[in-house]
């Protein structure tokens, strides 16, 4: 296995003190940019239904991708990492205090990607701006600030608030209709019972069970279809 290392992100963060401008370029196809070394094809070998085919270029998701592409990339603008280059597997950043620097340094860049057969996604690019985004964090002359765009940000203040908001259990009404949400896991069940009255819609209970060692057999469609039929009973 390559164990070539690929660089912490909170190192690559660091570098970017008394920079005033940036730009970032995004490799295209990175992995595919990389030549299987001839011999090696038959490693990447898979079954289709015309018969068996390796790959002619490193393909995503090997357990050596990420670090062989590291080790290039790295090798390629060895002279320039830290320097006012950064580079994280095809994302790479160019940072400089001034603008007069800065067209030399993107220069420097453009060329070495050029000498190398690289090619970068010009959509995913952006050059000589006050503030960028990169690897999560804005990245500007100010520091780094979390990148509140981030959907994965957004979804998780989404699921914040369930967590952080008691809800209102309401008593049963009869006179109302229930809505029954259950889920199912290898081996146990799960439900909500609901109903919506005036003020929106509230749980009337919550419940959970372990199943039985015979029910643990049961296809994942059936221990969903014994998820309701359990909620229903209760």
């Amino acid at each position: 296995k390559n164990r070539y290392p690929v660089p912490p992100m909170n190192q690559l963060l660091t570098v970017f003190n008394g920079s005033t401008i940036f730009s970032k370029i995004d490799l295209c196809g990175a992995y595919n940019l990389l030549r299987i070394k001839e011999g090696d094809e038959h490693l990447t070998a898979f079954r289709a239904k015309y018969g068996s085919y390796g790959y002619l270029v490193m393909p995503f998701g090997l357990t050596n991708s990420k670090a062989s592409l590291q080790n290039v990339v790295n090798d390629i603008f060895s002279e320039f990492l830290y320097v006012f280059v950064v580079v994280y597997l095809d994302d790479i950043m160019v940072f400089s205090s001034s603008e007069e620097e800065h067209v030399k340094h993107v220069a420097s860049v453009l060329q070495r990607l050029r000498d190398n057969n690289l090619f970068s996604k010009a959509s995913k690019c952006l050059f000589h701006a006050s503030s960028v985004e990169y690897l999560g964090y804005v990245v500007s002359s100010d520091g780094l600030k979390m990148d509140s765009s981030k959907e994965a940000l957004s979804q998780f203040q989404v699921l914040k608030e369930p967590f952080t908001t008691a809800p209102i259990l309401s008593h049963f009404n009869p006179s109302l209709g229930t809505i029954v949400e259950t889920n199912a896991s290898d081996y146990a069940l799960g439900t909500l019972l609901s109903q919506v009255n005036d003020s929106g819609k509230h749980p009337i209970a919550f419940d959970n069970c372990k199943l039985l060692p015979a029910e643990l057999n049961y296809e994942i469609h059936d221990k969903e279809l014994l998820g309701i039929v359990w909620a229903l009973k209760r």
